[in-house]
C-alpha cells in the first residue's frame, strides 16, 4: 500500500513538471540560503577557533583602556606594570604592545600607515599565528633600531612604483629600512589597519615615539587552566592602582565566546529573513496542491467509489507534498553548499577568515526543514481531497 502511494504521488509530481517545477524554486531559494549562512556561520567559529588554537588558549589580553567604561581614558602603563604580571604565579611573560600612527613616505609620496612594535624576544606569542607570514627578506632582529616589516600588499600598490626589501623610508622623517614583506594578514590586532601595517622593534619605535608606553599586553599563562586565576590577579592589581574598570582584561575564552555571540546573533537574524523567503515557498506548494486536487476531483472520486480509504487519499496528497518539500530541499542543500564555498573563496581571496562547512548537522536541518514545510503546506488541501464526497467528486466537471 505504500509503495502504491509513493509509485502515485510520483507520477503526479513529474506529470505536472512545469508547475512542479516552479513550485520548487521556492523551496529551493529557502532551503539554499539557509544552507549557505549555517555553512558560512558554523565556518566563521571554526576559523575563528582555529586561530585562537594558533595563538594559545592561554593568553590573557589587557587593554590600556576600557571600552565599556564610559570615561575610556586611556591609562599610561609603565614597565612596573609589565615587571607585576610577569611576577604573578602562572605566568610564563608579558609582551608589551605599542601602537602609533605616522606617516610613511617614499620617493615624495606619503602614506598614513599604521605602526606596530614590540619586544623581539617576546614575539614568539605571534609565532604560531600566521603574523610573521614572510612573502619576502626576513624578520626583524633584536636591537634593530632601523628595520621595519610591512605588508606585501602595500609594497606592490600603494605608491606609483613598487617598493621592495632593502629600500629607504622615512615613517615622521625618521629614516628606516625595509627588512621583509609579510604576506595579506587573515586577523586584527589592536585597532590597526592590516594592509597599512608597519611592524618595528622597540628600539625602533623610540625614535619616533620617545616616551613610549603600551597600548595592549599580551600575558602567556603555563597552562589554559591558569588563566582565569591570572586574570583575576591582575584585574585586582590595576583596580586598586588606576582605579576601577580602568583597563580592559579578558582571556581567550572569553574573547572566543564572545566572538561567538556575536556571530550567533548574527546568524539568527539571517537565517529568520531566509526562513520568509521559505514560507513563501510553502505558501506555493499548498497553492499548487489545491490546484492538484480540483484536477484530479474526478480521480478522486474514483478511486473512493473503488474503495479508497481516506487515509489513502490523505496519503497520496500528504506524499507528494513531501516529495517536493524534500526534492527541493536536496537542490536548495546542495546549491546552498556550492554557494558558501563561492563566498568563502572570494572572503579568502579578500583577506577574511571565512571558510565553507559541509555537516551532517546542516545537510539534516536543510532536508528536514524543507520536508516538514512541504508536508505542513500539502496537508490541508489533502484532508480536503479526503473528505470529499465520492458521488459529487464525480459529477465534478
Amino acid at each position: 500500500m505504500l509503495r502504491d502511494i509513493i509509485e502515485t504521488s510520483t507520477k503526479s509530481l513529474f506529470r505536472q513538471h512545469v508547475r512542479s517545477f516552479l513550485t520548487l524554486l521556492g523551496v529551493i531559494i529557502g532551503i539554499a540560503a539557509i544552507v549557505c549562512l549555517l555553512s558560512i556561520g558554523q565556518g566563521l567559529n571554526v576559523a575563528v577557533e582555529d586561530q585562537f588554537e594558533k595563538m594559545g588558549t592561554n593568553i590573557v589580553y589587557l587593554l590600556a583602556t576600557n571600552p565599556m567604561s564610559q570615561s575610556s581614558n586611556v591609562i599610561e602603563l609603565s614597565s612596573e606594570d609589565v615587571e607585576y604580571i610577569e611576577s604573578i604565579s602562572g605566568v610564563d611573560y608579558a609582551a608589551p604592545i605599542y601602537f602609533t600612527s605616522g606617516t610613511m613616505e617614499v620617493n615624495g609620496e606619503k602614506l598614513n600607515v599604521s605602526v606596530l612594535a614590540m619586544d623581539v624576544d617576546k614575539a614568539m606569542i605571534f609565532e604560531s599565528s600566521g603574523f610573521f607570514d614572510l612573502r619576502e627578506g626576513r624578520l626583524i632582529q633584536k636591537n634593530e633600531s632601523t628595520g621595519i616589516m610591512i605588508q606585501g600588499k602595500m609594497a606592490d600598490e600603494a605608491f606609483s612604483k613598487p617598493i621592495g626589501i632593502r629600500k629607504v623610508v622615512t615613517i615622521n622623517n625618521e629614516p628606516y629600512k625595509i627588512v621583509g614583506l609579510q604576506n595579506p594578514m587573515q586577523q586584527m590586532v589592536g585597532d590597526v589597519n592590516p594592509e597599512n601595517m608597519v611592524l618595528m622593534s622597540e628600539e625602533g619605535f623610540d625614535r619616533i615615539v620617545p616616551n613610549k608606553t603600551p597600548l595592549q599586553i599580551m600575558v602567556a599563562a603555563f597552562t589554559r587552566e591558569e588563566t582565569k586565576k591570572v586574570a583575576d590577579k591582575m584585574t585586582e592589581y590595576f583596580d586598586e592602582k588606576y582605579g576601577e574598570r580602568s583597563v580592559y582584561i579578558y582571556t581567550s575564552d572569553q574573547l572566543l565566546e564572545q566572538i561567538n555571540q556575536i556571530y550567533s546573533i548574527i546568524t539568527i537574524f539571517l537565517v529568520g529573513v531566509s526562513i520568509i523567503a521559505l514560507i513563501v515557498g510553502g505558501v506555493g506548494i499548498m497553492n499548487a496542491m489545491v490546484t492538484s486536487v480540483m484536477e484530479k476531483t474526478k480521480e478522486i472520486g474514483i478511486m473512493k467509489a473503488l474503495g479508497a480509504s481516506d487515509y489513502i487519499i490523505l496519503g497520496i496528497f500528504v506524499v507528494e507534498a513531501a516529495l517536493i518539500g524534500l526534492i527541493g530541499g536536496i537542490i536548495g542543500t546542495i546549491i546552498g553548499y556550492g554557494l558558501s564555498m563561492v563566498i568563502a573563496f572570494i572572503g579568502t581571496q579578500a583577506g577574511f577568515l571565512l571558510i565553507g562547512v559541509v555537516s551532517f548537522d546542516i545537510t539534516l536541518i536543510g532536508l528536514g526543514f524543507s520536508t516538514i514545510v512541504g508536508i505542513v503546506s500539502g496537508f490541508f488541501p489533502a484532508y480536503r481531497a479526503s473528505k470529499m464526497d465520492p458521488v459529487e467528486a464525480l459529477r465534478f466537471e
